[in-house]
C-alpha cells in the first residue's frame, strides 16, 4: 500500500471522528463538504474497507474506521511535534553577527543578559571582518550584524547606533610617542603602523581618519584579531589605531589622537522590516547593554 496516498486523507478521518458529521468535519478542516465526502470515499477505496455508514442526516464511523483512529491521531500528533521542534526552534533562534573586537567582553555580556530574560532564545554565532558581516546580512545569512557604521551602510536595513569610540594610538612603552598629551594623524605617519586586514572595521577606521591627510599609514603587519595586533605592539613592531581602552595592555601607552575622525560608531544592522520577537528582544538588549556600559574599549 503506498502510504503517500493515504497521508493527506489522514486528517479527514481524525476530524470527522471528533465530530461523526461531515459537514462539521470539513468546517473544522476549513475545506468545503463535498471534498470532505470525496477524501472519506477514497480513502475507503485505497484502504478497501468501509469507514462510515450514514444513519439520517448524518454518518456513523465504522469498527474499523474507530480501529484506525488512534493510530491516525498519533500519526498527526507526531507530525505536529516535529513541526513544532523545527519552527520552534527556528523561531527562538538568533543568527548574530560581530566584529571580532566585539568578542571579548560585549557579546558575552549581551548573551547573559537575554538569557536572564529569555533562557529558550539561542544564538548562531558569526564573527569575521566587517565586510563580509555586511554581506552575511544581506544574504539574509544572519539576523543582526554589529558592525561600525563606517562608511555609512546602505541598503534595506535598520541601523540603529550603540556607542562612538574615541580612537588612540597605542604604542609601546618608550616609544618617542608614548609621553605626548596627544598625536596627530601626521605623527602616526612616522611610524610603522600595526592593524586589521582590509574589510575590518579597524581597518576602515584607519584608512578613514588617513583619508584627508596627504600621508599614508606605513603598515608593517595586517592581522584579523586585536589580542595579534596587541601583542605585536608589546614586541614594538609598530603602533596602533585602537579603540580607547580602560585597561591598558602591559608595557604599553595609549595617545589620544588629535582629529575629529578619530571616533567611530558601533551599530546594530538588522534588515529592513525585521519583525521577528527574538530578534527584536535581541536587539533590544544591545541597545539596553550599550546604554549601560556607555563605551566598551574592545568594541
Amino acid at each position: 500500500m503506498d502510504l503517500r496516498a493515504i497521508l493527506p486523507l489522514v486528517p479527514v478521518l481524525v476530524a470527522l471522528g471528533e465530530t461523526e458529521h461531515v459537514t462539521a468535519a470539513a468546517e473544522m478542516l476549513g475545506m468545503p463538504q463535498p471534498n470532505a465526502s470525496r477524501a472519506i470515499r477514497t480513502l475507503e477505496r485505497r484502504l478497501g474497507v468501509a469507514l462510515v455508514v450514514r444513519e439520517g442526516r448524518g454518518v456513523r464511523l465504522t469498527d474499523e474506521a474507530r480501529a484506525l483512529l488512534p493510530a491516525f491521531r498519533r500519526a498527526l500528533q507526531t507530525v505536529e511535534e516535529g513541526i513544532d521542534a523545527v519552527v520552534g526552534a527556528s523561531a527562538s533562534t538568533v543568527s548574530l553577527a560581530f566584529q571580532t573586537s566585539l568578542g571579548e567582553r560585549f557579546i558575552p555580556e549581551v548573551i547573559s543578559a537575554v538569557r536572564r530574560e529569555r533562557p529558550d532564545i539561542r544564538f548562531e554565532l558569526h564573527q569575521g571582518a566587517r565586510s563580509v558581516l555586511i554581506d552575511q546580512l544581506r544574504a539574509g545569512r544572519v539576523a543582526m550584524a554589529l558592525v561600525v557604521d563606517m562608511p555609512a551602510i546602505g541598503g534595506d536595513v535598520d541601523v540603529v547606533p550603540l556607542f562612538e569610540q574615541p580612537l588612540v594610538a597605542l604604542v609601546p612603552d618608550g616609544h618617542p610617542l608614548a609621553s605626548r598629551a596627544s598625536v596627530s594623524v601626521p605623527d602616526i605617519a612616522d611610524w610603522p603602523v600595526v592593524t586589521l586586514a582590509p574589510g575590518f572595521g579597524l581597518r576602515d577606521s584607519l584608512d578613514a581618519l588617513f583619508a584627508r591627510s596627504e600621508r599614508t599609514p606605513r603598515i608593517a603587519f595586517e592581522g584579523e584579531d586585536l589580542i595579534t595586533v596587541r601583542g605585536l605592539v608589546t614586541a614594538g613592531l609598530g603602533l596602533a589605531v585602537m579603540p580607547e581602552q580602560p585597561v591598558v595592555p602591559a608595557d604599553c601607552v595609549q595617545v589620544p589622537i588629535r582629529s575629529r575622525l578619530a571616533s567611530r560608531r558601533m551599530c546594530a544592522v538588522t534588515a529592513g522590516g525585521e519583525a521577528r520577537a527574538a530578534v527584536l528582544l535581541v536587539r533590544d538588549t544591545v541597545v539596553r547593554v550599550a546604554r549601560e556600559r556607555r563605551i566598551w574599549a574592545e568594541g
